[in-house]
């Protein structure tokens, strides 16, 4: 029988690394397995609730929705975003026949799902090494350049070291270069590199479910919507070198009035 060859996932390291913190190893293997995807919060079922009990819609309570709805840019599965669901939800309230029930969504949030399992990944492959530094499999060295006996903060693991441990459970180190890609960054038009970064601000608070022209504004000692724009995003990264990109790019869409509050 032929034997299969082993497909490992790729893991990418600077070219010349010689040694690597211990603690980043885990979310690297998470990483891999998981990825986060971009989607806001998405409605995956509706039913409607009384002060007494809750019940699946019968087919002419979605026959009446639909109608109520026609006119609304939904999805057809009715697997919604919340901000496209507040606004079914205004249009059921002001219906003229409004029934005596409410509406009662469940929303899947895919992107904290995954989230949450890389973190369980994570915390999985951390027990591990730890366990393998502890049991002498693993050699490890403190940021004092001696011998660490578990895993902890600023542990070094020499590059082959983590190679050896890497590979039986279907991992591979490959060292990648960067040059190409810092000239690349380097050499990018100051017009284009501005209307990136907007985009990418735009297409965020999109997928948190808010509306660009319509955000809400924040509430007193509250954290805004910018806020919670920002954390979607690394520092530094390709995109934004700092955390004063963003806020100059942010300044720019207020600016350009494609970012706005509501009234």
């Amino acid at each position: 029988m032929e034997k299969k060859s082993v497909e490992y996932q790729i893991i990418e390291i600077p070219t010349g690394t010689k040694f690597i913190e211990a603690w980043n190893i885990p979310q690297w293997i998470a990483e891999c397995l998981v990825s986060i995807p971009d989607t806001p919060p998405l409605m995956v079922h509706l039913k409607k609730t009384t002060a007494e009990k809750e019940a699946d819609l019968s087919d002419e309570d979605i026959w009446w929705l639909q109608g109520i709805w026609a006119n609304l840019d939904i999805p057809k599965g009715w697997n919604m975003t919340q901000g496209q669901f507040a606004l079914c939800r205004k249009a059921f309230e002001e219906a003229p026949d409004r029934p005596e029930w409410e509406l009662g969504p469940q929303f899947r949030d895919y992107r904290n799902e995954a989230k949450a399992e890389r973190i369980k990944i994570a915390l999985l492959h951390r027990k591990r090494i730890n366990a393998a530094i502890q049991g002498g499999s693993l050699r490890a060295l403190t940021q004092d350049r001696d011998i660490a006996h578990k895993l902890e903060s600023g542990a070094l693991i020499h590059v082959d070291e983590a190679r050896a441990h890497l590979r039986p459970i279907g991992f591979e180190l490959r060292e990648k270069q960067i040059i190409e890609q810092v000239a690349t960054i380097s050499t990018e038009k100051p017009l284009q590199r501005h209307r990136s970064q907007e985009d990418g601000i735009l297409r965020v608070i999109s997928r948190l479910g808010y509306e660009p022209k319509k955000l809400p504004r924040a509430k007193a000692g509250k954290a805004g919507v910018k806020a919670e724009v920002r954390k979607e995003f690394n520092f530094p990264s390709e995109v934004f070198v700092s955390h004063g990109v963003f806020e100059k790019a942010w300044e720019r869409l207020r600016q350009q009035k494609e970012i706005q509050d509501s009234e």
